[in-house]
Protein backbone atom coordinates (compact mmCIF):
# COMPACT_ATOMS: atom_id res chain seq x y z
CA UNK A 1 0.00 0.00 0.00
CA UNK A 2 1.83 3.00 -1.23
CA UNK A 3 1.22 6.77 -1.01
CA UNK A 4 -0.46 7.78 -4.22
CA UNK A 5 0.65 11.57 -3.40
CA UNK A 6 3.26 11.93 -5.92
CA UNK A 7 3.75 15.62 -5.12
CA UNK A 8 4.34 14.41 -1.01
CA UNK A 9 7.19 11.60 -2.80
CA UNK A 10 9.26 14.78 -4.34
CA UNK A 11 8.63 17.16 -1.24
CA UNK A 12 10.19 14.60 1.12
CA UNK A 13 13.15 13.85 -1.39
CA UNK A 14 14.38 17.11 -1.97
CA UNK A 15 13.98 18.45 1.79
CA UNK A 16 16.33 15.21 2.54
CA UNK A 17 19.05 15.84 -0.40
CA UNK A 18 18.88 19.37 0.69
CA UNK A 19 19.58 18.72 4.90
CA UNK A 20 22.44 15.95 3.22
CA UNK A 21 23.76 18.41 1.17
CA UNK A 22 23.94 21.53 3.14
CA UNK A 23 25.94 19.62 5.81
CA UNK A 24 28.42 18.00 3.15
CA UNK A 25 28.86 14.83 4.84
CA UNK A 26 27.87 11.26 4.92
CA UNK A 27 27.28 9.63 7.75
CA UNK A 28 26.34 5.92 8.08
CA UNK A 29 22.91 7.07 10.49
CA UNK A 30 21.88 8.53 7.02
CA UNK A 31 20.24 5.23 5.77
CA UNK A 32 18.61 4.50 8.94
CA UNK A 33 17.04 8.27 8.81
CA UNK A 34 16.30 7.82 4.96
CA UNK A 35 14.12 4.14 6.00
CA UNK A 36 12.12 5.73 8.92
CA UNK A 37 11.50 8.56 7.06
CA UNK A 38 9.61 7.00 4.01
CA UNK A 39 8.48 4.44 6.56
CA UNK A 40 6.38 7.19 8.25
CA UNK A 41 5.99 8.84 5.04
CA UNK A 42 4.36 5.38 3.94
CA UNK A 43 2.07 5.08 7.50
CA UNK A 44 0.42 8.15 6.41
CA UNK A 45 -1.44 6.81 3.59
CA UNK A 46 -3.20 3.80 5.94
CA UNK A 47 -3.74 5.63 8.82
CA UNK A 48 -5.77 8.13 7.50
CA UNK A 49 -7.54 5.65 6.09
CA UNK A 50 -8.22 3.55 9.68
CA UNK A 51 -9.24 7.32 11.22
CA UNK A 52 -11.56 7.58 8.46
CA UNK A 53 -13.22 4.06 9.21
CA UNK A 54 -11.69 1.99 6.98
CA UNK A 55 -10.83 -1.39 9.22
CA UNK A 56 -9.85 -3.64 6.65
CA UNK A 57 -7.39 -6.11 7.39
CA UNK A 58 -5.06 -5.44 4.85
CA UNK A 59 -5.10 -1.47 5.71
CA UNK A 60 -4.14 -2.26 9.75
CA UNK A 61 -1.82 -4.80 8.40
CA UNK A 62 0.34 -2.54 6.27
CA UNK A 63 0.16 0.18 8.95
CA UNK A 64 1.77 -1.84 11.58
CA UNK A 65 4.13 -3.14 8.80
CA UNK A 66 4.85 0.82 8.33
CA UNK A 67 5.02 1.74 11.84
CA UNK A 68 7.58 -1.31 12.66
CA UNK A 69 10.12 -0.48 10.07
CA UNK A 70 9.91 3.38 10.86
CA UNK A 71 10.53 2.08 14.76
CA UNK A 72 13.50 -0.34 13.88
CA UNK A 73 15.49 2.53 12.10
CA UNK A 74 14.68 4.88 14.79
CA UNK A 75 15.88 2.94 17.85
CA UNK A 76 19.31 3.17 16.25
CA UNK A 77 19.32 6.49 16.38
CA UNK A 78 19.14 7.19 19.44
CA UNK A 79 20.77 4.49 21.43
CA UNK A 80 23.71 3.80 18.84
CA UNK A 81 24.36 7.40 17.35
CA UNK A 82 23.31 9.53 20.24
CA UNK A 83 21.27 11.82 17.58
CA UNK A 84 18.76 12.32 20.62
CA UNK A 85 17.56 15.95 19.47
CA UNK A 86 15.34 14.08 16.72
CA UNK A 87 13.25 13.49 20.14
CA UNK A 88 11.65 17.28 20.07
CA UNK A 89 11.47 16.78 15.76
CA UNK A 90 9.89 13.20 16.73
CA UNK A 91 7.25 15.17 18.83
CA UNK A 92 6.75 18.02 16.72
CA UNK A 93 5.85 15.17 13.62
CA UNK A 94 3.18 13.88 15.95
CA UNK A 95 1.77 17.25 16.47
CA UNK A 96 1.92 17.57 12.90
CA UNK A 97 0.46 14.27 12.21
CA UNK A 98 -2.51 14.94 14.63
CA UNK A 99 -3.18 18.23 12.41
CA UNK A 100 -3.04 16.06 9.10
CA UNK A 101 -5.53 13.59 10.32
CA UNK A 102 -8.15 16.01 11.57
CA UNK A 103 -7.78 18.03 8.37
CA UNK A 104 -8.45 14.83 6.49
CA UNK A 105 -10.99 13.63 8.62
CA UNK A 106 -12.66 16.85 8.18
CA UNK A 107 -12.16 17.18 4.33
CA UNK A 108 -10.31 20.41 4.62
CA UNK A 109 -6.90 18.04 3.39
CA UNK A 110 -7.04 19.83 -0.03
CA UNK A 111 -7.90 23.74 0.96
CA UNK A 112 -4.87 25.97 0.85
CA UNK A 113 -4.13 25.89 4.62
CA UNK A 114 -4.74 22.09 5.09
CA UNK A 115 -2.01 21.56 2.00
CA UNK A 116 0.44 23.91 3.71
CA UNK A 117 0.58 21.97 6.68
CA UNK A 118 1.24 19.03 5.11
CA UNK A 119 4.14 20.48 3.66
CA UNK A 120 5.20 21.78 6.82
CA UNK A 121 5.40 18.17 7.80
CA UNK A 122 7.55 17.09 4.82
CA UNK A 123 9.68 19.68 5.03
CA UNK A 124 10.53 18.56 8.44
CA UNK A 125 13.10 16.38 6.90
CA UNK A 126 15.23 19.28 5.94
CA UNK A 127 16.94 20.16 9.53
CA UNK A 128 16.35 16.30 10.39
CA UNK A 129 18.61 15.12 7.55
CA UNK A 130 21.27 17.85 8.26
CA UNK A 131 21.28 16.96 12.20
CA UNK A 132 21.60 13.23 11.14
CA UNK A 133 24.42 13.76 8.77
CA UNK A 134 26.31 15.99 10.25
CA UNK A 135 25.91 14.46 14.05
CA UNK A 136 25.22 17.95 15.86
CA UNK A 137 22.74 20.42 16.31
CA UNK A 138 22.89 23.98 14.85
CA UNK A 139 20.16 26.63 14.61
CA UNK A 140 21.23 26.85 10.88
CA UNK A 141 18.96 23.29 10.55
CA UNK A 142 15.84 25.25 10.99
CA UNK A 143 16.41 27.84 8.46
CA UNK A 144 17.05 24.92 6.36
CA UNK A 145 13.51 24.03 7.07
CA UNK A 146 12.24 27.69 6.34
CA UNK A 147 13.67 27.82 3.46
CA UNK A 148 12.33 24.27 1.93
CA UNK A 149 8.94 25.21 3.34
CA UNK A 150 8.39 27.86 1.54
CA UNK A 151 9.34 26.87 -1.59
CA UNK A 152 7.53 23.78 -2.10
CA UNK A 153 4.47 25.93 -0.39
CA UNK A 154 4.35 27.95 -3.32
CA UNK A 155 3.81 25.03 -5.96
CA UNK A 156 -0.09 25.06 -3.52
CA UNK A 157 -0.91 28.48 -5.17
CA UNK A 158 0.82 28.18 -8.59
CA UNK A 159 -1.02 24.58 -9.28
CA UNK A 160 -4.41 26.10 -7.87
CA UNK A 161 -3.61 28.57 -10.59
CA UNK A 162 -3.29 26.45 -13.71
CA UNK A 163 -6.27 24.56 -12.41
CA UNK A 164 -8.06 27.92 -12.73
CA UNK A 165 -6.37 28.52 -16.33
CA UNK A 166 -8.08 25.22 -17.20
CA UNK A 167 -11.46 26.00 -16.39
CA UNK A 168 -11.72 29.50 -18.30
CA UNK A 169 -12.82 29.25 -22.21
CA UNK A 170 -10.76 32.26 -23.15
CA UNK A 171 -7.29 32.78 -22.04
CA UNK A 172 -6.98 36.26 -23.87
CA UNK A 173 -7.51 37.98 -19.81
CA UNK A 174 -7.11 41.86 -19.42
CA UNK A 175 -4.08 42.48 -16.76
CA UNK A 176 -6.26 43.21 -14.39
CA UNK A 177 -8.14 39.80 -14.79
CA UNK A 178 -4.46 37.99 -15.17
CA UNK A 179 -3.32 39.91 -11.45
CA UNK A 180 -6.84 39.33 -9.82
CA UNK A 181 -6.56 35.50 -10.58
CA UNK A 182 -2.91 35.19 -9.63
CA UNK A 183 -3.37 37.14 -6.23
CA UNK A 184 -3.11 35.04 -4.08
CA UNK A 185 0.04 33.55 -6.05
CA UNK A 186 1.71 37.00 -6.22
CA UNK A 187 0.89 37.61 -2.35
CA UNK A 188 2.44 34.79 -1.39
CA UNK A 189 5.58 35.35 -3.16
CA UNK A 190 6.14 38.79 -2.42
CA UNK A 191 6.16 37.64 1.60
CA UNK A 192 8.50 34.68 0.72
CA UNK A 193 10.80 37.44 -0.96
CA UNK A 194 10.31 39.72 2.13
CA UNK A 195 11.08 36.34 4.68
CA UNK A 196 13.83 34.64 2.63
CA UNK A 197 16.18 38.70 2.44
CA UNK A 198 15.16 38.89 6.43
CA UNK A 199 17.52 35.86 6.81
CA UNK A 200 19.73 36.91 4.26
CA UNK A 201 19.93 40.32 6.22
CA UNK A 202 20.00 38.58 9.51
CA UNK A 203 23.31 36.70 8.25
CA UNK A 204 21.14 33.51 9.11
CA UNK A 205 21.47 31.99 5.65
CA UNK A 206 23.98 32.22 2.65
CA UNK A 207 23.72 36.03 0.59
CA UNK A 208 23.21 34.17 -2.43
CA UNK A 209 20.21 32.12 -1.32
CA UNK A 210 17.96 34.44 -2.97
CA UNK A 211 19.32 32.88 -6.27
CA UNK A 212 18.01 30.01 -6.03
CA UNK A 213 14.10 31.22 -5.81
CA UNK A 214 14.76 32.88 -9.28
CA UNK A 215 13.73 30.12 -11.38
CA UNK A 216 9.97 29.86 -9.31
CA UNK A 217 10.00 34.29 -9.68
CA UNK A 218 10.14 33.32 -13.19
CA UNK A 219 8.15 30.11 -13.76
CA UNK A 220 5.19 32.28 -11.07
CA UNK A 221 5.44 35.58 -13.11
CA UNK A 222 4.55 33.64 -16.66
CA UNK A 223 2.26 31.83 -15.48
CA UNK A 224 0.45 34.98 -13.98
CA UNK A 225 0.88 37.06 -17.02
CA UNK A 226 0.93 34.73 -19.97
CA UNK A 227 -2.18 32.22 -19.29
CA UNK A 228 -1.69 28.77 -20.75
CA UNK A 229 -3.51 25.33 -20.44
CA UNK A 230 -1.73 22.05 -18.84
CA UNK A 231 -2.31 19.02 -20.80
CA UNK A 232 -2.76 17.32 -17.39
CA UNK A 233 -2.56 17.50 -13.88
CA UNK A 234 -0.07 15.15 -14.30
CA UNK A 235 1.85 17.02 -16.53
CA UNK A 236 1.81 20.08 -13.99
CA UNK A 237 3.16 17.64 -11.53
CA UNK A 238 6.22 16.87 -13.03
CA UNK A 239 6.65 20.23 -14.01
CA UNK A 240 6.74 20.88 -10.04
CA UNK A 241 9.27 18.06 -9.91
CA UNK A 242 11.88 19.32 -11.93
CA UNK A 243 11.41 22.83 -10.73
CA UNK A 244 12.01 21.43 -7.36
CA UNK A 245 15.13 19.37 -8.50
CA UNK A 246 16.32 22.92 -9.85
CA UNK A 247 15.71 24.55 -6.21
CA UNK A 248 17.27 21.73 -4.23
CA UNK A 249 20.32 21.96 -6.82
CA UNK A 250 21.13 25.22 -6.66
CA UNK A 251 20.87 25.94 -2.87
CA UNK A 252 22.69 22.69 -2.03
CA UNK A 253 25.57 24.52 -4.21
CA UNK A 254 24.95 27.75 -2.73
CA UNK A 255 25.43 26.15 1.06
CA UNK A 256 28.39 24.05 0.04
CA UNK A 257 30.23 26.67 -2.19
CA UNK A 258 29.25 30.31 -0.33
CA UNK A 259 27.38 29.40 2.86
Amino acid sequence: MIPREHGGWGILLFSVALGVGAAGKFSLSLPLFVIAAFALFFARYPLTLIVKGTSKNRVITWEIIYLSVAILAFIPLLFIFNLWWLVPFGIAFILYLGAYLYLAVSKKQRTVWGEMIGISGLTMASPMAYYVTSGAWQTEALYLWLLSFLYHASSVFYVKLKVRHKTIPDLALSLARKLKMARGLLLYLGMLLVAVLALVFGNQVPVLALLAYLPLMGKAVVGALSPSRVTSIKSLGWTEVFHGLVFTGLMVVIYRFYG
